[in-house]
């Protein structure tokens, strides 16, 4: 048993598995410091760009940052990351899975600022009328005139968010442009849902959320920003893409078999270059698959046994004997 779990947890990707990492120990570390007086994320999390406590760099640390009330959010966001994101790092490769989490979490975080720019005047207004029993009108006014500016900072202080949320609805956008007739199961729904309607569901709720205010807590917009700038994203590779895409929709109506004699006689890419025929998403990013089986990671009996049940799906073994014309 323990021997599964050391190759499962080697056999992981090494960018999903340091974001999990990184992601429980600031957990943890917030918990220890706020027992210590030291608020991290009064530092690291996204604060309103016209707060003093705002920093430009919130716009990345806020993303590795979690609510400390309870472990629900950082569970579900690391769930997600897990399930969806070691597939989507071995599609694209570690450098591009990085590179567009990474940009996801800013997306959604510049999307969260406009957000609150185009809203906190509003939400100001009410929340100051009702506290003083004053008319929008009359508040309008005060505001206009500046009277209320030595209140402003103290509310701009209040907006603030954490979380990698944003980055991993980006991921979840990826995972159903990229495998859109996967089925997904999600409890206590009773059959299978395609991941692109999975996504779209997703997307529609944030959305719902988002303008009635429902479950106001929750930055219903930031998951939206991820979701949009993942999409531009993935949009943008595939349209740069132009001759594996031509190939890609020229052959997508057809069911596809490769017959081929004595593979893999000479190197282990020539099995990724003939599954790559077929599906040219079963492998991910060459670089991802020569990184996870190349000559010396072989050697280790698990590594062969994973990779032989990978391919047990789409590659069936024959004996020459066997084969008719």
């Amino acid at each position: 048993m323990s021997n599964y779990r050391t190759s499962f947890w080697n056999s992981m990707p090494v960018v999903t598995k340091n974001l999990l990492i990184i992601n429980v120990l600031m957990w943890f570390a917030s918990i220890v410091l706020r027992s210590r007086g030291i608020d991290l994320t009064e530092y690291l999390g996204l604060h309103f760009w016209l707060a003093s406590d705002f920093n430009p760099a919130q716009l990345l640390t806020y993303m590795f940052m979690h609510d400390t009330s309870g472990i629900a959010h950082l569970f579900f966001n690391m769930f997600s990351l897990f399930m969806f994101g070691v597939t989507l790092e071995r599609v694209l490769g570690a450098k591009r899975y990085l590179f567009f989490y990474i940009s996801c979490g800013l997306g959604a975080a510049i999307v969260q600022e406009l957000t609150w720019q185009l809203t906190w005047q509003g939400v100001f207004v009410t929340e100051f009328a009702n506290l003083n029993g004053l008319t929008f009108e009359k508040v309008n006014q005060m505001l206009a005139s500046g009277e209320l500016a030595p209140y402003l900072d103290q509310f701009y202080g209040l907006f603030v968010t954490v979380g990698a949320s944003g980055a991993v609805f980006g991921i979840l956008l990826a995972f159903g442009m990229i495998f859109p007739n996967m089925p997904m199961y999600i409890i206590p729904i009773p059959f299978p849902i395609k991941a692109k309607y999975m996504v779209l569901g997703y997307g529609a709720l944030e959305l719902l959320f988002g303008i009635s205010g429902a479950m106001s807590s929750v930055a219903h917009f930031a998951h939206l920003g991820g979701m949009l700038f993942g999409f531009i994203i993935i949009w943008y590779w595939n349209k740069n893409n132009k001759t594996g895409t031509a190939l890609r929709l020229g052959l997508q109506p057809f069911k596809k078999i490769l017959l081929t004699a004595t593979p893999l006689q000479n190197d282990i890419k020539e099995l990724y270059g003939l599954i790559s025929i077929i599906d040219d998403n079963y492998f991910g990013s060459l670089s991802s698959f020569t990184s996870q089986y190349n000559k010396v990671a072989l050697r280790d009996e698990n590594t062969y046994a994973e990779l032989r049940r990978r391919i047990m799906p789409i590659v069936h073994r024959t004996l020459r004997s066997q084969v008719q014309a």
